[in-house]
Protein backbone atom coordinates (compact mmCIF):
# COMPACT_ATOMS: atom_id res chain seq x y z
CA UNK A 1 0.00 0.00 0.00
CA UNK A 2 2.55 2.49 0.76
CA UNK A 3 4.24 1.81 -2.77
CA UNK A 4 0.76 2.39 -4.45
CA UNK A 5 0.65 5.69 -2.96
CA UNK A 6 4.51 6.35 -3.66
CA UNK A 7 3.58 5.67 -7.24
CA UNK A 8 0.60 7.75 -7.28
CA UNK A 9 2.90 10.70 -5.91
CA UNK A 10 5.40 9.97 -8.37
CA UNK A 11 8.39 9.25 -5.87
CA UNK A 12 10.96 7.50 -7.55
CA UNK A 13 11.55 4.88 -4.53
CA UNK A 14 8.27 3.39 -5.26
CA UNK A 15 8.52 1.53 -8.05
CA UNK A 16 11.47 -0.78 -7.13
CA UNK A 17 10.07 -2.55 -4.18
CA UNK A 18 6.72 -2.59 -6.44
CA UNK A 19 8.00 -4.58 -8.59
CA UNK A 20 9.79 -7.08 -6.51
CA UNK A 21 6.95 -7.81 -4.78
CA UNK A 22 4.73 -7.93 -7.63
CA UNK A 23 7.03 -10.32 -9.34
CA UNK A 24 7.11 -12.54 -5.51
CA UNK A 25 3.30 -12.91 -5.75
CA UNK A 26 3.75 -13.98 -9.23
CA UNK A 27 6.24 -16.61 -8.63
CA UNK A 28 4.34 -17.99 -5.52
CA UNK A 29 1.29 -17.93 -7.93
CA UNK A 30 3.30 -20.33 -10.23
CA UNK A 31 4.43 -22.70 -7.89
CA UNK A 32 1.06 -23.10 -6.27
CA UNK A 33 -0.39 -23.85 -9.74
CA UNK A 34 1.74 -26.39 -10.55
CA UNK A 35 1.87 -28.06 -7.12
CA UNK A 36 0.21 -31.03 -7.77
CA UNK A 37 -2.55 -30.61 -4.34
CA UNK A 38 -3.99 -27.48 -6.08
CA UNK A 39 -7.08 -28.87 -6.93
CA UNK A 40 -7.61 -30.98 -4.14
CA UNK A 41 -7.02 -28.27 -1.50
CA UNK A 42 -9.47 -25.41 -3.76
CA UNK A 43 -12.22 -27.88 -3.62
CA UNK A 44 -11.86 -28.37 -0.15
CA UNK A 45 -11.87 -24.35 0.47
CA UNK A 46 -14.26 -24.08 -1.62
CA UNK A 47 -16.73 -26.53 0.09
CA UNK A 48 -15.80 -25.16 3.91
CA UNK A 49 -16.99 -22.01 2.30
CA UNK A 50 -20.24 -23.15 1.24
CA UNK A 51 -23.57 -22.93 3.02
CA UNK A 52 -24.55 -25.93 5.07
CA UNK A 53 -28.55 -26.15 4.05
CA UNK A 54 -27.85 -26.05 0.37
CA UNK A 55 -29.96 -27.98 -1.42
CA UNK A 56 -27.48 -30.32 -3.70
CA UNK A 57 -26.26 -33.40 -2.79
CA UNK A 58 -23.33 -33.33 -0.35
CA UNK A 59 -19.84 -33.69 -2.21
CA UNK A 60 -21.44 -32.02 -5.58
CA UNK A 61 -18.74 -29.31 -6.78
CA UNK A 62 -19.70 -26.85 -9.28
CA UNK A 63 -16.10 -26.38 -10.84
CA UNK A 64 -14.22 -28.91 -13.16
CA UNK A 65 -10.59 -29.46 -12.07
CA UNK A 66 -9.86 -27.63 -15.63
CA UNK A 67 -11.92 -24.82 -14.95
CA UNK A 68 -10.31 -24.11 -11.57
CA UNK A 69 -6.79 -24.41 -12.86
CA UNK A 70 -7.41 -22.29 -16.09
CA UNK A 71 -8.96 -19.88 -13.82
CA UNK A 72 -5.72 -19.47 -11.76
CA UNK A 73 -3.83 -19.46 -15.30
CA UNK A 74 -5.99 -16.11 -15.99
CA UNK A 75 -5.46 -14.78 -13.05
CA UNK A 76 -1.52 -15.17 -13.39
CA UNK A 77 -1.46 -14.14 -17.02
CA UNK A 78 -3.37 -10.92 -16.33
CA UNK A 79 -1.13 -10.60 -13.47
CA UNK A 80 1.96 -10.70 -15.98
CA UNK A 81 1.18 -8.86 -18.32
CA UNK A 82 0.58 -5.84 -15.39
CA UNK A 83 4.11 -6.98 -13.93
CA UNK A 84 5.53 -6.23 -17.74
CA UNK A 85 4.02 -3.04 -18.14
CA UNK A 86 6.04 -2.00 -14.72
CA UNK A 87 9.11 -3.34 -16.00
CA UNK A 88 8.63 -2.12 -19.94
CA UNK A 89 7.96 1.69 -18.16
CA UNK A 90 10.28 1.41 -15.34
CA UNK A 91 12.79 4.08 -17.20
CA UNK A 92 9.84 6.65 -18.36
CA UNK A 93 8.19 6.58 -14.49
CA UNK A 94 11.70 6.94 -12.77
CA UNK A 95 12.43 10.28 -15.55
CA UNK A 96 8.84 11.57 -14.99
CA UNK A 97 9.49 11.26 -10.69
CA UNK A 98 12.84 12.73 -10.82
CA UNK A 99 11.35 15.49 -13.09
CA UNK A 100 8.79 16.28 -10.76
CA UNK A 101 11.03 15.36 -7.10
CA UNK A 102 14.33 17.22 -8.67
CA UNK A 103 15.73 16.74 -5.05
CA UNK A 104 14.68 13.06 -4.44
CA UNK A 105 17.34 12.28 -6.98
Amino acid sequence: MVCGVGIIKLKPWALDPLIWCKALFFLSGIVTLLNPQFVPTMKEAIAKMMPANLPLPPNAFFFSDSYLKSMTAFGFLFSGVLLAILIVYRKRYLEAARAKNPAAG
